[in-house]
Formats: C-alpha cells, sequence, structure tokens
C-alpha cells in the first residue's frame, strides 16, 4: 500500500489545515506569535522584496480609485477611504491569517454603511465598527472562523447580489446627475423608483461621463498585471469634462492634506443598543467577505492557506485601527487581492507597501484627484456592483434546485426592499429552513434479502419474514426521528429485526429517544432487535447516552458488520418462525443466499476475515440462565475462547458491541485476553499472556497468517486513528506480520504487510511500511518508515529525518522474519482442540453450512 495513503489522527502541525496546532477551544498565543514571527521574516528576503514591491504599486493604483467610490457611496468624505485602506490595510497585513490578502473599505458595505451614517452620523458609525472589531477579536479567539464558512452558498449569492443590485440603484442618480431625497421605507426599490420618477432632471453630460467609466470598466481586460482597469476608467472619464469643456458635471473637489489623530467620538447612550445590532451586521458581512476572500486567494496562490481563526484577528484589529483614525469598516477584497497575486506578489510587504504607496498618492496627486468628476466613480462603482450580481449561480440553482434558488431570491429581494439589516437575518432563516427540510428526509426501507445478495432467486425473497433487514438512510436528528417511529410501528410478525444504521450519518439526543422508542415497540411485539454497521458518530452517541433512560438501546446487540447481525439473527431462528415453505424443506434459502455474499455490504473496504459457520461452532452456555445462552449466541464468529477468560468483556457501550470477530482458522490462546472490536484474520495465531485491548483505541484489524507471540501488547489512545483506504483504525496489523515477544504496538499505528517486530521492541504513533524489520529493542515512535527498510537492534527512531536515512533490509533479516514469523498451522489446529476440550468439554459435531432448530 502506498505511503501516501495513510493519515495518521495525530498528524504534524504542518500537515494540518492551518499553521497553528488545533488544541482546545482558545487560540495559543505563543503558537500564533510563533507563526506571525516566521511570516514576519519573509518580508526581508532579498529575493521577494523587488516582487512584492512591484505588486504593491499594481495594487495602490486599482486600490485608489475603488476606495474613493465606496468612501463617497457609504456617505463619507472621499479621503475616508484613502484612510481606511492605508491603516487597514497596513494593520491586517501584519496581524492577519492570509499572506497575500489585500484589505480595505469594500464595495459589498457601502449600503449598510451609508444607513449608518444616515441613521447615527459617523460617530454612531464609528461605535458600531469598534463593537464589530471586538466580535472579530472575541470570534478569532474563540476559534469560530470555520463556522463562519458553514453559511450555505445561497445565502452568500444572496447577499452580494441583493448588495449588488442596492449599489446600481444608489449610484444611478449619480450618474443622472442629480441628487434623489426619499424615506428609509421600501429600501433601494423606493429610491430607484424616485430616481424614474425625476429621470427629466438627468444631465446628459453627467451620463456620457458615468458610461464611459463604466464602459472601461467592463470593457478593459480584468485580471491584466498591466492594466489597472479602475485608474484608467477614472482617467478616462475625467479627461472628457477638460477635453469637451463640460462645466455642468460636478467635481469630487479638494481633499485634505492631513490624517487625521486617532481619537474617539461620544456617542449618545440611548443610541448603544441600535448601534450593537448595526454592529452584528458589519461583523457578519465584513467577516464573510474576508474570510470569502481568502478562500479566493487560496485557490489562486497555490501553497498558501489561510488561517481563518487568525484572519477574523486581523481583520478585527483593522476595524479597530480604521475606527480609530475615522475610517470605514475593513475587510478583505477580492478584486485588490487576485490583483495582487497576478502581479507576482510574494509576501505581506505587497499589502504593506500598497497603503504606503496610497499614502504618497493621497498628498501627490490631491489637485488631479480634485478634478474627479463624481459621475466617474459612481460609473466605476456600478462596474463592481455588476460583477457581485451572482446571474450564472441564480441560473444554476433555478435548474437544479428551486428551493435553493428561492432562498437566493427571498435574501436578495429582502435586502432590496428593506435593508441589510433584516436582510441578513432572513436569508439565514430561510437557509435554515431549507437546510432542515432536506435533512428530515429520512429513508426508511425493508430490504429483501434477495437485494444483499446478487445473483439470489427472486422468489426467495418472500418466502418468510423471520428475519427482517431494515435500512436507515439520512440523518437521525429531531426533525426526521418520527419516519423512523412510523416506519417501525408498521413492522409486525417478525422473529428478528436488523436495522442498517450505515447511511446513518448523525444522531442527536432526540434521535436516540426515537431509536430507542422503535427499539422498545419491536420488542414488545416479540421480536429481537440487532444494530448494524453504526457509523463513527453513532458509535460515539450512543456510547456517551444514559443507560438508564435508554434500557433498549443498553440492551440491544450492536455489531460493526453487517454478516454479524445476520449470523446472529440466524442463530436466533426456530422452526416454529418459518415460513410454511421454509419449514417444509427445514431451511430458509432466502437466508443462506444473503449470508454467502452479504459481506460485500459491509463498508471496511478490509479483506473479509469471518466465515459463514455452523451455529454450533458458536461458543456454548449453559442454558439455565436465558441471558447467558443468548449473549452465548451473539458470536457464532469461529473458534472463540470462553467468556471467563475475557473475550466480548464489556467496554465503555456493551459487551455485544465490544465483541472481537476471529476467523474460523485463527487461533487465540487461552491465556490471552482479546477484548473490543478486533477483526482476526485467517490463519493468525495469538500466543498465551498477550493483551489485544480494544478496548480505549478502537477498532483493531490484525490480517491473515500474522504471529503474535507471547507477551505481546495490542493497545490504543482513545481518539486517535489512522486511514487504511478510507477506514479508521487505532491499530491496523497487515498480512504476514510476525509480532515477536513482548512487543509493544500502541495505536494510532499502522503495520504494512510482512514486517517483523523484535522482541521488547516498541511501535507507537507510527507507520511501518511494507517488509520493514525492528529489530530487538528497538522504539519507533511519530514517524513513517518507508517499505523495506531496517531498524537496528536498541535503536530508537523518533523524527522523520531518522526514519529517511534507515538502511534497506538485508538477506539476514529477511532468513529471521522466515524463521522466526511464519505461523504453524497443524500446532495452531492442535492447540485450538485442546483449547475447546479444556473449556467447553468433547466438540461437537458440524452439520451443515446454517443450522436451524
Amino acid at each position: 500500500m502506498a505511503e501516501d495513503e495513510l493519515r495518521t489522527g495525530s498528524a504534524s502541525p504542518s500537515t494540518r489545515s492551518g499553521p497553528r496546532p488545533d488544541a482546545g477551544y482558545w487560540l495559543d498565543p505563543g503558537a500564533q506569535l510563533a507563526y506571525l514571527w516566521g511570516e514576519w521574516r519573509l518580508m526581508f528576503r532579498p529575493g521577494t522584496v523587488v516582487a512584492d514591491a512591484l505588486a504593491g504599486i499594481s495594487v495602490a493604483l486599482v486600490a485608489m480609485p475603488l476606495s474613493l467610490a465606496i468612501a463617497r457611496a457609504s456617505g463619507v468624505g472621499p479621503v475616508v477611504g484613502l484612510i481606511t485602506a492605508i491603516v487597514g490595510g497596513i494593520v491586517v497585513a501584519l496581524f492577519g491569517g492570509c499572506r497575500l490578502q489585500i484589505s480595505g473599505p469594500a464595495a459589498a458595505m457601502t449600503f449598510l454603511v451609508s444607513e449608518i451614517v444616515a441613521k447615527y452620523g459617523v460617530s454612531g458609525l464609528v461605535a458600531s465598527t469598534l463593537i464589530a472589531a471586538i466580535l472579530q477579536l472575541l470570534a478569532g479567539a474563540l476559534r469560530l472562523g470555520r463556522l463562519m464558512q458553514l453559511i450555505p452558498r445561497p445565502v452568500i449569492a444572496g447577499f452580494l447580489s441583493g448588495i449588488g443590485l442596492t449599489i446600481l440603484c444608489t449610484q444611478l442618480p449619480v450618474i443622472l446627475g442629480y441628487e434623489v431625497s426619499h424615506t428609509e421605507e421600501g429600501g433601494a426599490l423606493a429610491l430607484l423608483w424616485e430616481t424614474v420618477r425625476q429621470v427629466h432632471r438627468a444631465e446628459p453630460m453627467s451620463i456620457v461621463v458615468g458610461l464611459a467609466a463604466a464602459g472601461a470598466m467592463l470593457g478593459l481586460p480584468r485580471g491584466s498585471r498591466r492594466l489597472p482597469t479602475p485608474l484608467i476608467a477614472v482617467v478616462v472619464a475625467t479627461v472628457l469634462p477638460i477635453v469637451f469643456g463640460w462645466t455642468r458635471v460636478a467635481l469630487l473637489g479638494e481633499l485634505p492634506t492631513q490624517i487625521p489623530w486617532p481619537s474617539l467620538r461620544p456617542v449618545p447612550w440611548g443610541l448603544w443598543n441600535e448601534l450593537v445590532i448595526a454592529a452584528l451586521a458589519i461583523f457578519l458581512l465584513a467577516s464573510l467577505e474576508s474570510l470569502l476572500s481568502a478562500s479566493v486567494v487560496d485557490s489562486l496562490a497555490k501553497g498558501i492557506r489561510t488561517d481563518h481563526d487568525q484572519e477574523l484577528i486581523g481583520q478585527g484589529l483593522g476595524n479597530l485601527a480604521s475606527a480609530l483614525f475615522g475610517g470605514l469598516p475593513v475587510t478583505g477584497v477580492i478584486a485588490r487581492s487576485a490583483t495582487n497575486i497576478q502581479a507576482g506578489a510574494r509576501t505581506r510587504l505587497a499589502a504593506i507597501l500598497h497603503a504606503l504607496i496610497l499614502l504618497a498618492m493621497m498628498f501627490a496627486l490631491a489637485p488631479f484627484v480634485a478634478r474627479i468628476p463624481l459621475a466617474a466613480l459612481a460609473g466605476v462603482l456600478m462596474a463592481v456592483a455588476l460583477r457581485m450580481i451572482e446571474f450564472r449561480m441564480l441560473r444554476a440553482l433555478w435548474r437544479g434546485s428551486r428551493a435553493e434558488a428561492a432562498v437566493f431570491l427571498t435574501t436578495a429581494g429582502t435586502i432590496l426592499m428593506t435593508d441589510l439589516i433584516v436582510g441578513v437575518p432572513v436569508g439565514m432563516l430561510a437557509a435554515f429552513l431549507y437546510v432542515v427540510y432536506q435533512m428530515s428526509q429520512l429513508n426508511v426501507r425493508s430490504v429483501p434479502l434477495s437485494e444483499v445478495t446478487p445473483g439470489a432467486p427472486d422468489d426467495d425473497a418472500g418466502h418468510c419474514q423471520a428475519v427482517r433487514l431494515i435500512r436507515v438512510e439520512g440523518p437521525l436528528f429531531f426533525a426526521s426521528g418520527f419516519h423512523l417511529r412510523n416506519a417501525m410501528s408498521r413492522v409486525n410478525g417478525d422473529r428478528c429485526v436488523v436495522l442498517d444504521l450505515d447511511q446513518v450519518h448523525f444522531l442527536d439526543v432526540t434521535g436516540a429517544e426515537m431509536l430507542e422508542e422503535a427499539v422498545g415497540l419491536l420488542r414488545r411485539r416479540g421480536a429481537e432487535v440487532l444494530l448494524a454497521r453504526p457509523t463513527d458518530s453513532v458509535t460515539t452517541r450512543l456510547r456517551g447516552l444514559d443507560h438508564v433512560q435508554f434500557p433498549a438501546l443498553r440492551d440491544c446487540p450492536t455489531y460493526a458488520f453487517l454478516r454479524d447481525a445476520m449470523l446472529h439473527a440466524a442463530a436466533e431462528i426456530r422452526p416454529e418462525n418459518l415460513c410454511q415453505a421454509c419449514q417444509a424443506e427445514g431451511r430458509c434459502a432466502a437466508l443462506e443466499h444473503a449470508l454467502e455474499g452479504i459481506g460485500a455490504l459491509d463498508r471496511t473496504p478490509v479483506p473479509k476475515v469471518r466465515a459463514v459457520i455452523s451455529r454450533s461452532q458458536g461458543t456454548t452456555v449453559a442454558a439455565e440462565d436465558p441471558a447467558r445462552e443468548r449473549r452465548g449466541r451473539v458470536s457464532p464468529l469461529g473458534t472463540l475462547r470462553s467468556e471467563s477468560t475475557g473475550l466480548g468483556a464489556a467496554t465503555s457501550w456493551n459487551c455485544r458491541m465490544a465483541l472481537p470477530t476471529i476467523a474460523a482458522s485463527g487461533f487465540v490462546d487461552p491465556r490471552a485476553t482479546v477484548i473490543g472490536d478486533v477483526s482476526v484474520g485467517e490463519h493468525v495465531s495469538i500466543g498465551p499472556d498477550t493483551s489485544v485491548r480494544a478496548d480505549e483505541g478502537t477498532p483493531f484489524y490484525i490480517g491473515s497468517d500474522t504471529n503474535i507471540q507471547d507477551g505481546v501488547t495490542l493497545h490504543g489512545l482513545p481518539g486517535k486513528l489512522i486511514l487504511v483506504e478510507g477506514r479508521a483504525y487505532s491499530v491496523y496489523i497487515g498480512r504476514g506480520v510476525c509480532l515477536t515477544h513482548h512487543a509493544l504496538i500502541h495505536g494510532p499505528c499502522y503495520i504494512g504487510d510482512r514486517c517483523f517486530i523484535g522482541f521488547k521492541a516498541m511501535v507507537h504513533d507510527a507507520v511501518i511500511g511494507e517488509g520493514c524489520v525492528i529489530g530487538l529493542g528497538a522504539v519507533v515512535i511519530g514517524v513513517s518508515l518507508p517499505p523495506g527498510r531496517y531498524v537496528g537492534h536498541n535503536v530508537v527512531v523518533e523524527n522523520q529525518d531518522q526514519a529517511d536515512a534507515l538502511p534497506a533490509v538485508g538477506v539476514d533479516s529477511e532468513r529471521l522474519h522466515d524463521e522466526i514469523g511464519e505461523t504453524d498451522p497443524e500446532f495452531a489446529t492442535a492447540l485450538r482442540e485442546s483449547s475447546w476440550a479444556t473449556a467447553n468439554g468433547p466438540k461437537p459435531s458440524t452439520g451443515g453450512n446454517i443450522a436451524i432448530g
């Protein structure tokens, strides 16, 4: 097996989704400072400074006209947009979690900011931005960055489209050359209606200037390194009035030539409640815009991964600084970030230089800026707004999912008719209702036995209902549990019911209560109920339940594999439970066909290690104790040890869930201990005084022809798993492996085929490639060994450099494996016969493949 198919659950920080360790509920300040220090050091490498400087110039040429236009549309002075881009750009570049992202004022915020300024003034905007900054800092410290990405795409598309349409409505009067006053009721649609009513006031020269700017923005190639389209659009639109002598076009006017000192403006106490609501809207929209932009940066710049929590902290600090300087809310912006990457930026220095160049341009180009027509800035902003409207997304949603298209239209329409503060929660509510509706579609169906075995005769499926297989598909939670209860109420007259939970990937407490109710109902009707193939999340939930509150689930046999559950069901059948046709034949053909091929439904891709055997081969227990008798029949899986030796001991849920699975040809010495979810393959030999404990870390897999000698210990850390071909294991032992005397294997751990682990050697949190030899007393911890490597006697390997430098296995080592590692089938068979006689008396004879009666 290829090494890249293996991933341990305790990977090093460098392989995780972010640059820092994922531990605890709060960010580790030390780890974050170390991460930022490493990022800052990259800025001053000689090979990147020139590239970053050129990228900074390109971004500044794009950012200047956009910042002026956004500030003008937000209801504040144009210089405020430049201050926001300068102050916020530097602070976020220093402390954010996305190396190449550019932050500053965003077009998506204009409508929200203009409403806040209109209602509460600039002081209200500063106060709400400060509150939003604090919320972003808390969200980052609490590691909520990834949760912000859980907002559905139709809602985000509806946000952006609604904002884009609103910008079009608000900028249309500016291009037409007149101001429109309207009430706040009716939102942007009311403004649009009022604009149309006064269209007779339009100024043709202003329209030409605005259309020229918008045409240049939309007509020039997007994303070119050499063509900063916003700057070209503004220059073209500014030159037109000068060349043709148009005097009736409104101009931007002179800019202040100094940056204000940081200060806080007083806000009346009576407004704070309303400002908190506005701050929540700024927090949500600014965070979404920033994280969405960071995702685009990750996709454009290969090898760059955003630390979403640190990015929220950086954006919070940027908004804090911007508010203190009287600026606008800061967000990461996609267009400027894309320009930064396409211009060849390498480090955070590009974003810092872009802000410093903007500062120089604010003073050096002040005379030119004063002559920019307002219609030109409006045209630039309208072009940006058109690109924000997700026409393609709406078309795709309409074709594929009308319900999601309705969420999109609801969000965008609410923003248009009211405002962003109302539109955001309405869109979230619509998305929540849609998700709940979709998840509530639980499918509960009875599966004919012929369906689980391709090639089985169809007529066998209807012979009898002694065993009914019911498959549950979908999340089992508060909105879907009633489907299971209703389906179980229609099941009657079956001796044994197997509930296949392989497609149930979520179970909440309400769903568990419905499952408890369904199991109890079937039991009251006289049916034995078995749970098969619960997913990891369902298993975790079941283990955490109160056994007193859930008595039916507590006593319900649970199996990791469907075959095992069906074998248990076959053991429960009595002749009187069969239909007349099966009673006449003395057998159930449908059940026999199902047991022959049902292993294909088991979700594990690991080779099958269980053999279909007669019920009489299972462990026998005295019949005078009904509970012990049933427990003995739970495991007709091979030649198993007596319960008194520890096999199937109770673990964190119940003894049935933890029963090992041992092939008929495998051997477990009576003096060994095997507990928990352990799959043991064909011709495996487990010697005396061996401890195989899957009671904490689970499950274990032991491949065929493996020799585990006396005194070996296999154990695993809880919650630490390793993936093998898509399935998670605590300990995975391949085929033909030899674990010699007193070796210790502690999961998470993978040992490939034909490996040799020497006497008293220890392996923990490691991947051992195929054909490796670990010498006597050697220690291998936290590394991945390539195939065919040799670890000498008493050698300690604890870092990857050591592992990569190990020599290849020599001829002597291979001979040692051949001499010591091979299992002796005849010896194991003799011991098996002896062990059975000691524990149970003379071994009974076996009948056919399936014995009923």
